[in-house]
């Protein structure tokens, strides 16, 4: 549908988010682009995010890998959604506390 609306350039039924970036929107064949990035249809999101979260490298890795590839409205929202779900991530991101500093005794004598 979002094809549709940008090839007839007609944004009557395409939702608000569209409408607010549709001079950045664009048709490649099938593909519909936001600049140079691809923009994901629902079905596939979920997908494209498990690929861009292998390895489970957090929030900030995961957002860097898809906003240089793909786009989609709430990407950012998903992302921090699916990591503070993950498992594997919260143990990654753990951080344990630095052992206390021991004193040493000051020598008496030169």
């Amino acid at each position: 549908m979002l094809r549709k609306c940008v090839q007839a350039n007609d944004w009557t039924a395409a939702k608000p988010f569209y409408r607010a970036i549709r001079n950045e929107l664009s048709v490649l064949g099938k593909l519909v682009l936001r600049g140079t990035r691809l923009v994901i249809p629902k079905k596939l999101r979920r997908q494209v995010l498990d690929l861009a979260h292998e390895g489970h490298q957090g929030v900030v890795k995961t957002k860097e890998r898809l906003r240089t590839k793909v786009w989609w409205p709430g990407i950012d929202q998903q992302v921090e959604k699916r990591c503070q779900t993950c498992h594997e991530c919260q143990l990654e991101g753990k951080s344990f506390p630095p052992e206390p500093i021991k004193r040493t005794k000051l020598p008496t004598q030169p």
